[in-house]
């Protein structure tokens, strides 16, 4: 599914080749778990898109998967619910993406009524870039860890060759090289950390210079690594690690300018503080 956007009256879109986007990943909204105070993430997302409207103003917003925490079917079904009518009240246009948790009491289909049909895959061109999401639970490995199927590979290659406009490839796994033994969440499983086939991926991105950016969450941390062109994970919304309680409300501000300048800005709304910053240029 392509949605050409820079027709729309954006008022960001005057600034050629720029582009602004918030990252939210692992919201887990619901019933509290573990280091996941899932209750907490709905004040927290007003605050966060209380943010987006008024001080932000992105040309988009991602969302990256896991929105629930995994209590039941009527109760995810009801968490997803809330997630997407909070979202609806963001002033710009958004995009959510599966992650393993979305998936462990509600199908593919019913996240796909709920949050609609391009929340596998779906290709979207703004202010001179493409946004290509990927979906990691293809499926999803022992509840955790993520695969991407040889059918969507070949539907990843396809939409790669059609043009040389500069491409952000949008997962809820990573598939960069990072290193995950200090991880608390993955440090006794760490292959679940990653998309398990990352290297077929991997050989089809590649053969492709115009991608510039791989951006994922899922590990619950900042991470950045480069490889031709960066890796950023972000971290989790909600992760109270090791407090339980009090969740940050991390989430993450990218910006892309021409002559491959990437920018990302880590937040928390709990404290409302900048935690770090990471710039590159080709």
């Amino acid at each position: 599914m392509e949605k050409d956007l820079k027709t729309e009256n954006n008022a960001k879109s005057k600034n050629d080749n720029k582009l602004e986007i918030i990252v939210i990943s692992d919201i887990h909204l619901g019933p509290n778990t573990s280091t996941r105070p899932g209750e907490e993430a709905h004040n927290l997302l007003d605050k966060f898109i209380n943010k987006c409207n008024l001080q932000f103003q992105p040309d988009f917003v991602i969302e990256l998967g896991d929105r629930v925490n995994n209590f039941s079917h009527e109760v995810d079904l009801e968490s997803a619910s809330a997630v997407k009518e909070k979202f609806k009240k963001i002033k710009c246009k958004k995009i959510h993406i599966l992650g393993n948790h979305d998936l462990h009491f509600l199908t593919v289909e019913e996240n796909q009524k709920l949050l609609g049909n391009d929340i596998c895959n779906s290709t979207t061109i703004i202010n001179g870039y493409k946004l290509i999401t990927l979906n990691s639970q293809d499926p999803v490995i022992e509840g955790v860890g993520g695969h991407i199927g040889e059918k969507q590979l070949n539907w990843l290659e396809t939409e790669l060759k059609k043009d040389s406009i500069p491409t952000i490839l949008l997962c809820h796994h990573p598939i960069d090289d990072q290193s995950i033994s200090e991880n608390p969440h993955f440090i006794k499983f760490p292959t679940f950390a990653f998309v398990e086939n990352k290297s077929n991926i991997l050989n089809v991105i590649n053969k492709f210079p115009n991608i510039i950016a791989f951006i994922n969450g899922h590990v619950h941390w900042i991470n950045t690594s480069v490889n031709r062109f960066p890796y950023i994970s972000v971290p989790s919304f909600i992760e109270a690690w090791p407090e339980k309680s009090s969740a940050p409300g991390m989430f993450t501000k990218i910006t892309i300018k021409k002559n491959s300048f990437i920018e990302s800005t880590f937040y928390s709304l709990n404290p409302e503080k900048i935690i770090g910053k990471f710039t590159w240029t080709k």
